[in-house]
């Protein structure tokens, strides 16, 4: 029990019994630890999914249409790539009256999906003129089946590392 406590187990020594030792009152400090990354995996996690759907797609649609859509997403992406995550978390955690775990990852993956979206871009471009991609496009496929059912796929070892990245 990680709020519990047993002062005749102060201060032990890491052991088998308490894999981190014990507090001043006897608790279990590997206890306390998992009881407080859960919150932090679940944020990370959910901040690292969302920022990674973000930047597959954004980044993958930039590389395939090209022209003003890929100005507009490179524009924006660069806008975010130098905004520092953790002071505007701050930020907005000093005037947001909504101060949840959902709204950190909002504001995380609002600020972490841009260096991904600039590596998958780069790797999307490479797959543009493949000869699987023109022949999706010469059958009239629609841009949106050709990025998510042509590229992403292609490109799912790169998005998976991306998401741990993030």
């Amino acid at each position: 029990d990680p709020t519990g406590f047993d002062l005749y187990a102060a201060r032990q020594a890491p052991s088998w019994h308490h894999l981190f030792g014990t507090t001043d009152q006897g608790s279990d400090i590997f206890s306390q630890v998992v009881l407080g990354a859960r919150r932090s995996l679940l944020l990370g996690a959910a901040a690292g999914a969302l920022a990674t759907v973000l930047a597959a797609t954004l980044g993958i649609l930039a590389a395939y249409s090209g022209g003003v859509v890929d100005e507009v997403i490179n524009f924006l992406t660069n806008v975010f790539l130098v905004i520092p995550a953790i002071p505007l978390l701050v930020v907005i955690s000093g005037f947001s009256k909504n101060r949840s775990t959902s709204t950190m990852v909002i504001v995380l993956a609002a600020v972490l999906w841009a260096f991904e979206a600039r590596i998958l871009r780069g790797q999307a471009l490479s797959l543009k003129n493949r000869d699987f991609v023109q022949a999706a496009r010469s059958s009239g496929e629609s841009t949106r089946r050709i990025v998510f059912a042509e590229l992403m796929p292609n490109m799912i070892s790169r998005i998976a590392a991306g998401f741990v990245l993030v």
